[in-house]
């Protein structure tokens, strides 16, 4: 019967990463990662990044080169880690659309498998299947990759259902070195959430809710210790992640309008 089980899982996950590609393909065929105003948008501001990391800057929040000459707080309000990361690729002299496409393809690939296994806690393989489907092809989804085209926020795609999947683990673990053992990767997973996108703080707040949701509709099986480290595991993700967020919502304010027009510079 396990082995059954086990069989299935890899078929469905099969079926699932086939899915993931296929949308890629299709995206590529019909020319989303054509060169249009934001996707050159997304690149000038990571030529950008990596000139700020070459003066020595290794925290940038000044984009010297937008606001025709005169710069703009562009790193202020923009979530970094994209940036880090397409960074690593940029030393290894590969091209940022290329880079790109790596990310997009492996963010959809992750967040359709780790939202399957997120889902196993909760119904059957089958439903599981099913509920990753609907997620890969949620609103939400379309809305970043189609609608917004936002490279900001390409990788809290796979790191929501990351985060999902640790805080679940933790919340149904019995033994308090299993509690341990998941502290750590809810904590590191819903910090890197946070700097991913621009609604960091939503993002984090959410998993509180499902804290919540997971506690009173599982109470009897949850050890009493377990919501309590799991609230701390995401407050201290806050804190560590408030030097992207803690600026930006202080800072905003003092800036008359947040959307970069780069059009002199195309």
């Amino acid at each position: 019967m396990v082995k059954i089980e086990k069989t299935s899982s890899k078929i469905y996950l099969l079926l699932l990463s086939l899915l993931a590609i296929g949308i890629v393909i299709f995206l590529s065929i019909n020319d989303f990662f054509s060169t249009n105003t934001i996707f050159e948008k997304h690149f000038i501001t990571l030529d950008n990044f990596h000139q700020t990391l070459l003066s020595g800057n290794f925290f940038p929040k000044w984009a010297s080169q937008f606001g025709n000459g005169y710069g703009y707080p562009l790193f202020i309000f923009r979530p970094p880690l994209i940036y880090w990361i397409q960074e690593i690729f940029k030393l290894y002299f590969i091209n940022p659309l290329i880079s790109s496409k790596i990310l997009l393809t492996s963010s959809f690939i992750l967040s359709i498998i780790l939202f399957f296994y997120f889902s196993s806690f909760l119904c059957e393989k089958r439903g599981a299947f099913v509920s990753s489907i609907l997620f890969l092809t949620s609103p939400s989804m379309i809305d970043v990759v189609l609608c917004k085209k936002n490279f900001d926020e390409i990788l809290s795609i796979f790191l929501f259902p990351l985060s999902l999947f640790f805080l679940t683990k933790l919340l149904l673990v019995n033994e308090a070195k299993d509690r341990e053992r998941f502290f750590f990767p809810l904590t590191f997973s819903s910090t890197l959430l946070a700097i991913s996108n621009t609604a960091s703080l939503f993002s984090v707040l959410s998993l509180f809710v499902w804290t919540a949701i997971i506690v009173s509709v599982k109470k009897e099986s949850i050890k009493n210790r377990n919501p309590f480290f799991a609230i701390i595991s995401l407050i201290t993700s806050i804190a560590v992640s408030s030097f992207y967020w803690l600026p930006a919502l202080v800072e905003k304010k003092f800036i008359k309008d947040g959307n970069i027009i780069v059009s002199s510079m195309l």
